[in-house]
């Protein structure tokens, strides 16, 4: 069994050993943006289109990973993927990771990408067990030492957002989209991100905001 084969069982185990009544497919409960491996298009940086029987995304890291022919989960090398085409999802690499296209407007897009925090998830088991660094690299990296937790820890996820906007990749952040923003669209930006109810990291706001800055 690889690395990372064995990591997706343990923390598997640990999350069904954790919550019994948590649902398996709820992204509170996931390593994975799919419950099951599915078909998808993998556009390679090179131009070419493969076409991947089981696929998914990894959440950590928010990497694709794919079952080989004899069951193993395999992670794509990063380097080359370009985008990655889901029956119900879009996904374009910026930079490492892999990002979802939310919506467009017009020739603009929003993009997001969730990943687990592996620090933050660290931390929660030595927080939780009395527990030195060296036992829970070696928690981290056995298939069954997880089996027998019983503690409710929530998986920890980090949200990140990107606009495809005017040809160009922007990080949702007031100073790189103050930065690419034309002039005759500052008005416009102000009155979005001033609107009650108005957040950076709720969907429907950036959606709102790209309407607003876009032609």
């Amino acid at each position: 069994m690889n690395v990372l084969t064995r990591w997706v069982l343990i923390v598997a185990t640990w999350i069904c050993a954790t919550s019994a009544m948590a649902q398996a497919d709820t992204l509170q409960r996931r390593t994975m943006a799919y419950a099951n491996f599915r078909p998808a298009l993998v556009t390679l940086t090179s131009g070419k289109v493969v076409k991947a029987a089981q696929a998914n995304v990894l959440l950590k890291g928010s990497v694709l990973v794919y079952r080989n022919p004899q069951g193993r989960i395999m992670e794509a090398n990063r380097a080359t993927v370009k985008s990655v085409d889901f029956d119900d999802r879009h996904y374009e690499r910026i930079d490492t990771l892999l990002f979802w296209r939310v919506d467009t407007v017009g020739d603009n897009a929003l993009y997001k990408a969730t990943y687990i925090d592996m620090a933050s998830l660290r931390q929660q088991i030595l927080n939780s067990r009395n527990m030195t660094d060296m036992q829970v690299n070696s928690l981290m990296l056995s298939s069954t030492a997880l089996m027998a937790n019983e503690e409710d820890l929530e998986l920890p996820y980090t949200d990140v957002y990107y606009f495809r906007y005017r040809g160009k990749w922007v990080k949702v952040h007031e100073r790189y989209i103050d930065h690419a923003l034309p002039r005759n669209k500052r008005q416009a930006y102000k009155v979005a991100v001033a609107m009650p109810g108005f957040s950076w990291s709720n969907p429907r706001s950036l959606i709102s905001l790209l309407r607003a800055i876009s032609d």
